[in-house]
């Protein structure tokens, strides 16, 4: 958590010291929407269905996440079909309980628990964007460092490294005003997530 903090700081830092002008003249309309800041937060983790796919019997799997965005709108403001997303999220999960990987094999107890921290850049495409309600859909790539540890009456084993993250957001986005913004989002973010945002565009 300490880890997230201090990124999420730095990158606060660096939106506030940019310059959203870019050298071109606009509108204060134009300026105040090219740029936006988010926050979000839900549930993080691996539903069963996913699951049942590799054990013939587990536990649930599922957390918490929570993370801030910085949104690039464009010229056009929060009216572009075509938005860039960055995004620094951190989620935590776990589960315990009885594993079968196949019907014949005996139960097993054991439990994990782990955290990833991830940065990603997201392509969004909104429909209907001039509408006070609009759903998005996008792909973004990002990495992520993976730390978490497994557990059985005999053994331990743990993770810590940098993975690769896919992203895959699909969502609904509420524009409360021009300078006001709420979504609920669900998706893949090496991991299935459900999460409810607010962002304030400037």
């Amino acid at each position: 958590m300490g880890k997230f903090i201090a990124v999420f700081v730095f990158v606060l830092g660096l939106v506030l010291s940019a310059n959203p002008s870019y050298g071109e003249e606009a509108t204060s309309k134009e300026k105040s929407q090219r740029w936006g800041i988010g926050f979000h937060a839900g549930y993080f983790g691996m539903p069963d269905f996913v699951l049942d796919r590799f054990f013939a019997e587990h536990p649930s799997v599922s957390g918490a996440t929570m993370g801030i965005d910085i949104k690039y709108y464009g010229d056009n403001g929060q009216d572009r079909s075509f938005n860039w997303l960055f995004s620094l999220d951190y989620g935590k999960f776990s589960g315990d309980g009885y594993w079968k990987v196949e019907e014949g094999d005996a139960l097993e107890y054991g439990e994990i628990e782990g955290s990833l921290i991830s940065l990603t850049a997201t392509a969004i495409w909104n429909i209907f964007p001039t509408k006070m309600l609009n759903p998005y859909l996008g792909i973004g790539l990002g990495v992520g460092y993976l730390d978490g540890v497994g557990r059985t009456r005999d053994e331990e084993e743990e993770v810590s490294q940098f993975v690769p993250v896919v992203h895959i957001p699909i969502g609904l986005n509420l524009k409360a005003s021009e300078k006001f913004h709420l979504n609920v989002e669900g998706g893949f973010r090496d991991g299935i997530y459900m999460v409810g945002g607010i962002r304030i565009l400037f």
